[in-house]
């Protein structure tokens, strides 16, 4: 799969290229819900969508297991793990 690159601001770095993408999800109702400018990780374990998606796509989003994730830095992130079907758009 090939993914179109965007340019965006960097804090390091300036200018990058990030590979962004639209996918829809589908949510707790039946329906589809385009999201879009998901950052493409093919190495990340899992996907990550912020709280307020994750209200739309599920009942309740601390339902899901939780797991602590951690990135670079030092600090840990509490996230709630949801299995839900994805659409590359």
């Amino acid at each position: 799969m090939r993914f179109q690159y965007t340019k965006k601001d960097s804090r390091l770095f300036g200018k990058i290229l990030a590979p962004f993408i639209c996918i829809e999800a589908l949510s707790r109702h039946g329906l589809w819900c385009g999201i879009d400018k998901v950052l493409v990780d093919t190495g990340a374990d899992i996907t990550l969508l912020p709280k307020d998606i994750g209200e739309i796509l599920v009942d309740n989003v601390t339902t899901g297991e939780q797991a602590l994730i951690k990135g670079l830095g030092p600090n840990e992130l509490k996230v709630f793990v949801h299995t839900i079907k994805l659409r590359v758009a």
